[in-house]
């Protein structure tokens, strides 16, 4: 008899249930990113129709970030822009979005 139960191994070859980047929440400071220049994403994520159960990416968020300007000026430092991603899950999908919004930012010099 073993001490110690043995831990659940994934097939070989399998995708991981979750991708690591999935536990970094990303959503969270590109709120604040967006509050600080009173601006709100706007998320639009659904199932990928027709996707086999095999895909591990059955889901889809498109985030639109609109225009960032500097306060008190009409002068933008971010174009609106939409990006799009896929994750296992929907908020997997969300988090991956908002991951390519914070580089865009972080790209423009917009401190996060």
């Amino acid at each position: 008899m073993r001490d110690h139960p043995v831990a659940a191994q994934p097939m070989p070859g399998a995708p991981p249930v979750r991708s690591p980047a999935a536990h970094i929440d990303s959503c969270g400071p590109l709120k604040e990113l967006l509050d600080r220049h009173h601006a709100a994403p706007a998320y639009n994520t659904a199932r990928l129709a027709g996707a086999p159960a095999s895909d591990p990416m059955q889901f889809t968020c498109s985030l639109t970030v609109p225009p960032l300007k500097k306060p008190g000026s009409e002068e933008v430092l971010l174009p609106e822009a939409t990006y799009t991603a896929s994750g296992r899950g929907a908020k997997d999908a969300e988090q991956a979005a908002a991951r390519q919004a914070i580089v865009a930012a972080e790209k423009a010099g917009l401190a996060i």
